[in-house]
């Protein structure tokens, strides 16, 4: 067992993953700042003219995947460095429908089966 643990201990490739997770808890830290940067404009974008700006909806996109991307190494769920060592992420913007008006009847609900 202790044989296991100070094999474990002396492996270069986790202290050097280590590094590189610094790296990114600090890389994260920057994205974190400049998506609310990003989410305050769209807001007063919103605001004044209507509608979404599709360059921040696609910076938008585009951080969250980073962000996922990052988070994803961070937590060994993937053994791949983010950018700057893998490609930038394409983000894909997700649309939401606007809901359904409500209509003033309730639901149709399955009429049961015919017993003649």
């Amino acid at each position: 067992m202790d044989e296991e643990l100070k094999e474990h201990l002396t492996d270069e490739s986790q202290w050097l993953r280590l590094l590189y997770m610094v790296l990114f808890v600090i890389i994260f830290q920057l994205v974190e700042g400049v998506v609310t940067i990003v989410w305050v404009i769209q807001f007063l974008w919103v605001i004044i003219s209507g509608s979404r700006n599709q360059n921040l909806l696609s910076l938008g996109s585009k951080l969250t995947a980073y962000a996922r991307d990052i988070l994803a190494f961070l937590t060994y769920c993937s053994s791949t460095k983010p950018f700057p060592f893998a490609d930038w992420p394409e983000g894909v913007v997700v649309e939401q429908r606007a809901a359904a008006p409500e209509s003033t009847q309730p639901p149709e609900t399955p009429s049961a089966p015919d017993d003649s």
